[in-house]
């Protein structure tokens, strides 16, 4: 069968997301079907901040397609956990509040390295993951965070301007 006509067939009949989430191109060790689907939402353009008092917030649920300033534009508020490219390199700082405290994951769509910093540490990582053949995340952190507190994410090391993020809260298993 065409592959075409077997994707309009999975649209019309509802299942696309849920065949989408399969692909194995799209394999993670988890179920990654939120952030699979919030990728093929339409994104929410947003450019980074060049250090904390510029960071723009950004919320749970939503995909972001950011836009990243040279990385020697920005300031850092706590430097990278990881070193960075010398020159070319792209970054940026985003605010997040998250409602409820628990696991969250932050999906990025390229090689970029991510920190969240609360209270001027960065938070440690719990789990990580990547597809690296996924049209969509390519790689997902997941960080323990605390609620109603404001969180910096620290974007550094990208090798190009645009970047896609998404944020969603770890399910809890019934």
């Amino acid at each position: 069968m065409n592959t075409r006509i077997t994707l309009a067939a999975l649209l019309l009949s509802g299942t696309a997301a849920t065949a989408w989430a399969a692909d194995p191109a799209c394999s993670f060790k988890w179920d990654a079907s939120a952030e699979v689907e919030l990728y093929r939402s339409a994104a929410t353009s947003l450019p980074v901040g060049s250090d904390a008092a510029t960071a723009p917030p950004i919320q749970s649920g939503r995909l972001y397609a950011l836009e990243l300033k040279p990385q020697g534009e920005v300031r850092y508020s706590v430097a990278p956990t990881k070193k960075m490219l010398a020159d070319g390199a792209y970054g940026g700082v985003l605010r997040l509040k998250v409602p409820a405290a628990g696991q969250y994951r932050i999906a990025i769509d390229s090689g970029y390295w991510l920190d969240v910093i609360h209270v001027g540490k960065p938070v440690d990582t719990v789990d990580f993951n990547g597809s690296p053949t996924c049209d969509g995340p390519r790689k997902i952190v997941v960080f323990d965070l605390p609620a109603d507190t404001e969180l910096l994410l620290q974007l550094s090391a990208a090798s190009g301007a645009q970047a896609k993020l998404t944020v969603t809260r770890v399910a809890k298993a019934n």
